[in-house]
């Protein structure tokens, strides 16, 4: 297992078949079409970037859509700043408001671990062990719906389509609630 260059293309990568991906992940229904949609956008805003780029570009977008749930279930939302708020904060935050599941949290602290270590060390590289590890912090179910793909981007794009899609659902719940 050869680390990747964290400035560089990864060299060895395939080519991923992102159609493909897309006709696997849509057959996850925990997924939407607007979910889908998302993910297909993201997935475009990631393709071709060098590993570092393609963490922080995730982590950026996963952040910031967890920030969102969040803010959406509090009572008084500007009584607190979530964007202040550390990431290693936030995941079991949102789990204990029951916006993403308690098996979610370990994905996305793995991502924020992932992101440290690109961001806190200078000549830090994303190893396919790292990958690995990423995509075993999944729960068997969801790894199942990635069907094994273990593309960095892929997983990346998994996540953030689950987390944007229980954005969806909770804003949708919250609209019904209140008619």
């Amino acid at each position: 297992m050869t680390p990747q260059l964290k400035a560089e293309p990864h060299r060895n990568r395939k080519r991923v078949n992102y159609r493909q991906f897309h006709r696997l992940l849509s057959q996850n229904p925990a997924l939407s079409a607007n979910d889908l949609a998302f993910g297909a956008k993201f997935l475009e805003d990631i393709a071709g970037e060098d590993t570092l780029a393609v963490i922080i570009r995730a982590h950026l977008n996963v952040e910031s859509t967890l920030n969102q749930l969040i803010e959406e279930c509090l009572f008084r939302p500007k009584a607190v700043s979530v964007v202040e708020l550390s990431f290693w904060h936030k995941v079991p935050l949102a789990a204990a408001l029951g916006v993403i599941p308690e098996d979610f949290q370990s994905p996305l602290k793995q991502l924020n671990a992932l992101r440290n270590k690109l961001a806190h060390q200078l000549d830090a590289a994303i190893s396919d062990a790292d990958v690995d590890k990423l995509f075993q912090s999944f729960a068997q179910d969801d790894r199942e719906a990635m069907s094994g793909d273990k593309q960095l981007q892929n997983i990346l794009a998994y996540m953030h389509g689950r987390l944007h899609g229980q954005l969806n659902r909770v804003r949708k719940a919250k609209a019904e609630q209140e008619k």
